[in-house]
């Protein structure tokens, strides 16, 4: 970004301002299909009753599976 300096001899201090900022405007998360992972980090093609780690749009949760 761009910022301003000031410095007031006469009260001795510096003043900061921010001019522009700089950034990330927004993320769009892939369209990716999500994976399932067991609690030992094992890929699992076709998960069924139990507890997973869910990776997808390049987040990762705990998700309980139940049929």
């Amino acid at each position: 970004g761009t910022y301003s300096v000031k410095w007031n001899p006469e009260t001795a201090t510096v003043t900061f301002e921010v001019l522009t900022l700089t950034g990330v405007e927004g993320i769009d998360a892939d369209d990716a299909e999500a994976e399932y992972y067991n609690l030992q980090g094992v890929k699992v093609a076709n998960p069924t009753n139990g507890i997973y780690v869910k990776v997808a749009g390049g987040k990762a949760v705990k998700t309980v599976v139940a049929e």
